[in-house]
Parts: C-alpha cells; sequence; structure tokens
C-alpha cells in the first residue's frame, strides 16, 4: 500500500510529487487547528521555486540599537507551503539542552538563567545567521543522516522553497527550525568545549554565551571558539565579543545577571534602564492622565496604554520581583481610573486580566 509521507518522500522526482507531499503535510497541520487546508498545484510551486522574486516582499524592521533592517517576508501562499513544511523538519533533529531560540518553553529568560551565580561572562555574536544558510547548505543537510530517506529532487526542491536568492530569509516561518538544524552540530561542539574547560554554554539565536567561575577558562575558550565557529560554516562579530566580570553590569540577551558576589541573591532581571523608563511612563501617567501622556508621546491612549502593559508583562515574565509586583498593582489602578479614556478605542484592554503572570 502506498505511504502518502514516505513513499513521494523517497521516490519523488517531479512537481506531481512534490505537490502530494506538501497538501498532505498542509491537511495534516491545518487539520488539528479546524482550518481548511491549502491545496497547492505543481504549477505553483514552480513559480515558487524558479521565480520566489515574485513571492517575497521586503520588509523594513527598526533596531533595537538604532537603525534598521531589511528582511524579505513570504507572500500568503508560499508562507503556508512553509507553515506546512516547518513540523516536518522538525522532526529532522532533537535540539540540544543548550539551544534556546525558537524553542516551546525556552526563551531569553531561560537563556539567561543557565549563567547566573558566574562570576564571568564572555558574549559573542554569529554575524549574518541567517544569510550565512544557503540553499546547497539545506540540501545537503536534508541528505544526510539527519532524518528520514529522502530523494536527491525532493531534498532540491524544499532546499528552494525555503530560501530566497540562495539564502535562508529572516521573515520566513520555516527558517527559525531550519537554523537550529544547521547549527545543531555547532551546539554539540560549543558544549563540549564548555564541559572540557568546566564553564556552561548556551545558544539564543545568533547570540552565544559561556560563563565560568574564573576568567582563565574562557580565555581557554575565545580562541577554540573562533575556529568552531568558523569550521560549521559562521563567522563571529568581533565587535560584539566581550569579557564581563562580577564588578561589570553582566548582560545576556538584553537581560541582566546580578552576581553571586553582590547583595542581592543571584537572578536575572530586566534592565535597569527599561525599568527606570517604564516607572517614569506610570508616573507621568498618573500625574497627567492617560490622554494627556498619550498625546504627548504621538500615541492613542489605547497605543500607550498597551505600550505600558506590553513592558510590565516584560518585567514580571524575567522576574516576578516587589518591583514588579507594584508596577503590576499601579498599572491596574490606572486602567480602572482612567476607563473612559479607553472607550471608543478599537481593541479595548481586558482590565480585568492585567499583564500575562500576575493575576489582578
Amino acid at each position: 500500500m502506498l505511504n502518502p509521507f514516505t513513499d513521494p518522500l523517497e521516490s519523488g522526482a517531479n512537481p506531481l510529487a512534490l505537490a502530494k507531499f506538501i497538501n498532505h503535510l498542509s491537511a495534516r497541520r491545518a487539520g488539528p487547528l479546524g482550518m481548511k487546508p491549502w491545496a497547492f498545484s505543481p504549477r505553483e510551486l514552480t513559480s515558487m521555486m524558479e521565480e520566489s522574486h515574485l513571492h517575497y516582499r521586503p520588509v523594513t524592521l527598526p533596531k533595537k540599537a538604532g537603525g534598521s533592517r531589511k528582511i524579505h517576508a513570504p507572500e500568503p501562499a508560499l508562507k503556508m507551503v512553509q507553515w506546512a513544511l516547518a513540523p516536518f523538519f522538525r522532526t529532522l533533529f532533537t535540539p540540544a539542552a543548550c539551544s534556546f531560540g525558537f524553542e516551546r518553553g525556552r526563551g531569553i529568560v531561560e537563556n539567561a538563567r543557565v549563567h547566573v551565580g558566574q562570576d564571568w561572562v564572555l558574549n559573542a555574536d554569529i554575524r549574518d545567521f541567517f544569510p550565512s544558510i544557503s540553499t546547497a547548505r539545506l540540501q545537503g543537510l536534508f541528505l544526510s543522516d539527519w532524518g528520514p530517506r529522502m530523494s536527491v529532487y525532493m531534498a532540491q526542491c524544499f532546499a528552494r522553497l525555503v530560501t530566497h536568492q540562495g539564502r535562508l530569509p529572516q521573515g520566513a516561518p520555516s527558517s527559525p527550525v531550519l537554523t537550529n538544524l544547521v547549527a545543531a552540530d555547532l551546539d554539540i561542539r560549543l558544549q563540549g568545549l564548555a564541559l572540557h574547560f568546566g564553564c556552561r554554554y548556551s545558544r539564543y539565536v545568533d547570540d552565544i554565551t559561556f560563563s565560568s567561575s574564573g576568567q582563565n577558562a574562557l580565555h581557554e575558550v575565545m580562541p577554540r571558539l573562533s575556529r568552531i565557529v568558523a569550521s560549521e560554516g559562521f563567522e563571529l562579530n568581533p565587535e560584539k565579543t566581550r569579557l564581563q566580570s562580577a564588578s561589570m553590569r553582566q548582560g545576556v540577551t538584553g537581560l541582566v545577571l546580578t552576581s553571586a558576589k553582590s547583595d542581592a541573591a543571584p537572578c536575572v532581571s530586566a534592565p535597569r534602564e527599561f525599568r527606570r523608563h517604564t516607572r517614569s511612563m506610570l508616573h507621568t501617567w498618573r500625574a497627567n492622565g492617560l490622554v494627556e501622556v498619550s498625546r504627548r508621546s504621538g500615541q492613542t491612549p489605547q497605543e500607550f496604554a498597551r505600550s505600558a502593559e506590553g513592558r510590565i508583562a516584560h518585567i514580571c515574565h524575567v522576574r516576578e520581583s516587589p518591583e514588579a509586583k507594584r508596577f503590576h498593582a499601579e498599572l491596574a489602578r490606572l486602567l480602572q481610573r482612567d476607563a473612559r479614556a479607553l472607550d471608543g478605542s478599537a481593541g479595548p484592554l481586558d482590565e480585568s486580566a492585567g499583564p500575562a503572570g500576575l493575576a489582578v
């Protein structure tokens, strides 16, 4: 009996086999969500591979440190193909415990917690992480022993459907899982490096972190880190490589570690500047009212309130400190006091729920 999953994958040699396989994945993913699955014709899929410029649009996003970044986002039809393929790619490997990007239940907070209590922290950044992953590299991975056996034709098609201009696009729904697939060997080798020198290691997307109780171990790690990263087809950004001691503010993926040598117990927290700005937002709101403070900031009352809510939700998620609870309580009071200012705005806030993580 023909298997709609394995047969096209192992023997597929034409667009019809590709369409059968992707439509099977689309139905399998859409069904449990109560969605009507998209069905793609061989001609549509061929166009997506051979005329990819017609199926992407450039999107400009602001950078946290200033400036902007241009990414390429797929148009709806190609996006659904990539969305259907993503769970299949996820079955090709088991993510390492040291990988925290794009994995359920793992994020910047869990990544930073790996390094709590360490006296020295080494941060490094992979330059152009997504564009470093080429179509040819993905095809080679698909044909390797990582996962199920597939024909050369199917591996070529998968690699072309998830790349744009020969590179992995940052805006595609299939890209996150593929970065972790490509970096799986890198994680294994860097975890081994950390264990050899008695260090801790974690990676969040393109952010690499090592930590240790002593400085010498990290000095041993640094040159080896560069060589391993290069041998895995990536390159470090030297401008973003930094070694931080316990006497400095130790940052990991945008969060701050309190040292074991400080007065406070070692923990992870949102940066002081972020918390200070949030406190200032609440103070200005309390003193001037929601309508006035939103006018000064160039936002609608709804937008300003959502911004404050999002910031406080982040602070609470990172660490439910007494300060975070005070922010949450103050937000609840201000939302109740200025409820009229939110009336008539699109998509009113749910004042009874409050920010994620804490109940009002």
